[in-house]
């Protein structure tokens, strides 16, 4: 007659419950490292979407105004340039969850003449925490 060992009955379930606090871990960590990069690529595509528009606004600037299409000035040139790089941006100044705005300001009378832009993305990091805005700006001159 085999005895039973009751001292081995207690591990028993032990190495599915480090298995499960393992897993869970692992895979919160590869879910951060993936929301972070698309963050990251966000951030650099709008910054690059706001460089492009403000060497767009000052090269606009310069052209005589006869060579210039007649519904654009300056400031709604680089607002439609950032539009046409970020495909699914609105001209807008605060942005919804998931959503990309941009916005292009420059100040009346002012000398230099400048413009800044500004495009914004508000996404949520992993659902848990958030949601987040990041912002990119840069102010060109135009004279």
């Amino acid at each position: 007659m085999r005895g039973t060992n009751h001292r081995r009955s207690w591990d028993e379930g032990a190495a599915t419950v480090e298995t499960a606090i393992t897993l869970f871990l692992l895979l919160s960590l590869i879910l951060g490292i993936i929301e972070f990069g698309t963050a990251l690529y966000s951030y650099n595509t709008m910054q690059l979407a706001v460089e492009q528009a403000g060497r767009y606004a000052m090269l606009q600037a310069t052209i005589p105004p006869t060579n210039v299409p007649p519904p654009c000035g300056t400031v709604a040139c680089a607002e439609a340039k950032m539009q046409t790089i970020l495909t699914t941006a609105a001209v807008c100044t605060t942005p919804t969850a998931g959503q990309i705005c941009v916005n292009a300001t420059g100040p009346a009378g002012a000398n230099p003449q400048t413009v800044t832009l500004t495009a914004s993305y508000r996404f949520n990091f992993i659902a848990l925490a958030g949601p987040f805005t990041m912002t990119a700006q840069g102010t060109f001159p135009l004279d």
